[in-house]
């Protein structure tokens, strides 16, 4: 059922309407919060759990509508620690000097918070960013980012989920154990995963999720293929434990075809 690949992909359809069952009240974490085990930010736009000892954000989940991509803010990139947390449960800005081949990842986009400058402001906190590979940061990851942006744009709001993996060893066999950053040993992913959930116009819904190992990835996204509970195996999270039994169980194990596929990945062109 799994292919050996570096990163995964789910899309399914289920028929079900969003007044037929109890979702969460809050639009960012609408099924439910993967995790509490970690210290929770409920920022403007989006909501992350934040791991004190790995000194990264564990996930974040938000709602991404068409009306927020509008009229964007002047982009302005200002990183800072995260102010709600004490020194020495953060990144500093310091962990990030001697960072080599990483860059610091945002795993709530930037251009997705463009809205007002507050948002701008909370998505560059170190709360919400992570150590990636600048090769993956900036090709693979970043392709996925405009897919995303494109898919709402085109065709429909979104929910997104993402986050790092911490993996012993790596599908390929491969011990990736990469270490850690700085004095406050910022803990370096060996993986990381994006979830979109989105519903259609006839209320199917449609789960889409990605896992790269942290280093540069060179085959097209279509080859990054797995189901959503492959990612819950290596994380411990429960992504869609809101919507009824059957439902979620379709979702996070049932692998596209093709042109579901396609239909996300082409949606911006």
């Amino acid at each position: 059922m799994m292919r050996k690949a570096a990163a995964f992909l789910l899309l399914l359809s289920v028929p079900l309407s969003l007044c037929a069952y109890e979702l969460n009240k809050s639009v960012h974490i609408r099924f439910g919060m993967p995790s509490k085990n970690g210290a929770i930010f409920n920022k403007s736009g989006f909501i992350l759990l934040h791991s004190n000892k790995k000194k990264v954000p564990l996930w974040v989940s938000y709602r991404l509508e068409k009306e927020d991509l509008e009229n964007p803010v002047k982009l302005m990139r200002d990183y800072r620690p995260e102010p709600k947390l004490k020194k020495g449960r953060r990144a500093e800005l310091s962990d990030y000097k001697k960072r080599g081949m990483y860059d610091r990842a945002r795993m709530v986009p930037l251009k997705d918070m463009l809205r007002d400058e507050k948002l701008m402001k909370q998505a560059q906190y170190l709360s919400n960013v992570c150590p990636m590979h600048n090769k993956l940061n900036r090709k693979r990851w970043r392709e996925l980012e405009n897919k995303v942006r494109g898919f709402v744009k085109n065709k429909s709001t979104a929910w997104v989920m993402a986050g790092p993996v911490f993996k012993d060893t790596n599908n390929d066999g491969k011990k990736d154990n990469f270490g850690m950053l700085g004095k406050n040993k910022v803990w370096i992913p060996t993986n990381f995963f994006k979830i979109i959930v989105y519903q259609a116009k006839d209320y199917s819904f449609h789960a889409i999720a990605f896992m790269f190992i942290n280093r540069e990835q060179k085959k097209p996204l279509s080859e990054y293929v797995v189901a959503i509970d492959e990612i819950e195996k290596h994380t411990g999270f429960n992504f869609l434990h809101l919507l009824p039994d059957q439902v979620e169980k379709i979702m996070e194990t049932k692998i596209p075809k093709k042109e579901e596929i396609d239909y996300f990945l082409n949606c911006d062109k």
